[in-house]
């Protein structure tokens, strides 16, 4: 036994460095009885050596494939670290762009803010601009017209369709419609006023013009406006205003007429020319001159009488319940345009629904008669100028004062003739 376990080391003595081998011989000394069962461990150790040298290789073939992927992976992240920094540079300027847009941004709502507060600033100017321009040509009764020369257009204001007595619906959006009820004779003179103003050769449009009024009258108006124009020149919008001054014409034809047609009239001649006159600037079918009979005035004498387009008798009539007796006896101006049978029911006898007394008052401030005028229809709402009926009144009361200082006079002749009768006798 001792021998077979001697030979058996000796044999394995090679191998004795293995812990397995020593395992094995242990395994021999405690089993040397048995030389079949020392076999079957030799063998078993045999096998599991082989096991062993297996997996050790089959690892170190899986390790050095894992290995070896791992090397490669690496050699592509190296290969892709210049991309990858690429990338971060990118990053980095798009960050820093955000933080530009960023700031910009704030600092555009900074400015769109002080835009804001300024946009707004202007706005409560422009309003207050704008509601004193309404104001000052409501106060200057003056109406506003504008015309778009790109679309044709033309705009008008309630205070110029008042002054011609149109509603809004009357009134068409073109240059043709204001053009159409310009007075024939004017027509011609005012539309070549306003093309010379468009093409550049006036500094502004400036024209006095009749328009027809809604009533079928017509209406001076004085028209001015001025171009807004292209840096190149041209006129792209005209905006004016249009003023009333049919009283002014009034006045400057009244007296033109005074002037020419009574220069070198006195005394019966000179009423007649005026009642004339006067009918022809009123539109009145009927107008008269009268003196007073008796202080304090009870009666009136017509001196000059026009109607219906001729001269007509004059008479003597009391003033009790009629209109004149209001003018004699207030001194002062009475108009009643469409109501005065209601108002004098004894006017509505002589058939006059209308009715304008002026009084003629003399140096002294003392009341001589009046100028009146009616008509069975209805005299206009807006009258003349004052002027105008201070003309008439005026030039009627140097003759009634004449007249007076002219049967003073004769009165006073006629004493002074009598009294010498009675010297001589």
């Amino acid at each position: 036994m001792n021998s077979f376990s001697e030979t058996v080391r000796g044999g394995l003595e090679v191998a004795a460095y293995d812990p397995l081998t020593s395992v094995a011989l242990g395994i021999a000394d405690s089993f040397a009885g048995s030389y079949v069962l020392a076999v079957a461990t030799l063998a078993l150790v045999a096998l599991g050596m082989g096991a062993l040298m297996l997996a050790w290789w089959l690892r170190g073939r899986i390790e050095g494939r894992r290995l070896g992927r791992m090397l490669d992976q690496l050699r592509r992240d190296k290969e892709l670290i210049p991309e990858i920094d690429g990338y971060r540079n990118t990053l980095d300027a798009a960050r820093a762009s955000l933080r530009y847009l960023a700031d910009a941004l704030d600092e555009e709502r900074s400015q769109a803010r002080k835009h804001s507060d300024v946009r707004q600033r202007i706005e409560t100017q422009l309003r207050a601009s704008e509601e004193r321009y309404a104001l000052a040509l409501m106060g200057a009764d003056e109406g506003w017209w504008e015309w778009d020369l790109r679309s044709g257009n033309v705009a008008y204001s309630e205070r110029w369709r008042c002054m011609l007595g149109l509603a809004e619906q009357e009134v068409g959006d073109k240059i043709d419609d204001w053009c159409r009820r310009i007075h024939p004779a004017d027509r011609e003179r005012a539309q070549a006023d306003l093309k010379s103003h468009l093409e550049g050769h006036t500094c502004r449009f400036e024209n006095e013009h009749r328009l027809l009024h809604q009533d079928g009258s017509y209406r001076w108006v004085l028209a001015r406006a001025t171009a807004l124009r292209h840096a190149g020149g041209r006129a792209h919008r005209l905006v004016g205003l249009a003023t009333d001054v049919t009283a002014r014409r009034q006045v400057q034809q009244a007296v033109i007429e005074l002037a020419d047609g009574m220069e070198g009239l006195q005394g019966e001649e000179c009423l007649r020319g005026l009642v004339r006159s006067f009918a022809r600037v009123l539109g009145a079918s009927e107008v008269f001159v009268c003196e007073c009979v008796d202080f304090p005035a009870t009666r009136v004498r017509m001196l000059a009488r026009w109607k219906a387009g001729d001269y007509a008798r004059c008479v003597e009539f009391p003033l009790e319940g009629t209109a004149c007796a209001d003018v004699i006896r207030s001194g002062r101006l009475v108009y009643e345009p469409t109501r005065a049978g209601e108002r004098w029911p004894l006017e509505l006898q002589y058939g006059r629904k209308s009715y304008l007394g002026v009084p003629c008052i003399d140096s002294r401030g003392v009341v001589l008669g009046h100028i009146a005028c009616a008509d069975p229809g209805s005299l206009p709402e807006v009258l003349p100028h004052d002027a105008l009926l201070k003309i008439f009144a005026l030039r009627a009361a140097m003759e009634l004062e004449w007249r007076a200082l002219g049967r003073a006079q004769g009165i006073l002749l006629r004493d002074c003739r009598a009294g010498e009768g009675l010297m001589m006798h």
